[in-house]
């Protein structure tokens, strides 16, 4: 997508309309993390869509595609792309990863799926060290949002 390009997205009778934006302070840390909080949606009522999901995950073994995914359209959260410093760690051994520069925040919807997932148990890790991961129920969509 070019900046300042349009993506549309619809989740059933709902349509958002994204921008693209370039962050300031290009060459700084990247801001390759999501600072999530609560929110309360002011419109005040949900409906419901219904997803298909595709995992874009290749290190992950056992994700598998999930179709007739219901989410429940009222945010919950709202996650911002942040820039981090760990300053502190207990963990010997952290695994330096750098994920792609974030350009837009994310709106977090509650979803559930009718094939429930449990993956054989993967070692991975992040900043914050590493640790083996077994993955379950699905419970939230986050969606790229503009204001």
């Amino acid at each position: 997508m070019n900046n300042g390009s349009l993506l549309s997205v619809t989740l059933a009778a709902s349509v958002l309309c994204l921008t693209s934006a370039t962050l300031a302070g290009a060459g700084g840390p990247p801001y390759d993390h999501l600072q999530c909080h609560k929110m309360r949606d002011a419109k005040g009522y949900a409906f419901n869509a219904t997803v298909d999901l595709d995992p874009l995950l290749p290190g992950f073994p056992g994700l598998p595609v999930q179709t007739g995914c219901t989410v429940k359209i009222k945010g919950i959260e709202l996650c911002v792309p942040v820039a981090k410093t760990v300053t502190q760690s207990d963990d010997p051994n952290p695994i330096p990863a750098v994920g792609q520069d974030l350009v837009n925040g994310f709106i977090c919807y509650k979803m559930r799926c009718p094939a429930k997932v449990v993956t054989d148990p993967a070692t991975g890790g992040d900043q914050f060290g590493v640790r083996d991961l077994t993955v379950s129920t699905v419970t939230k969509l986050c969606v790229p949002a503009d204001w």
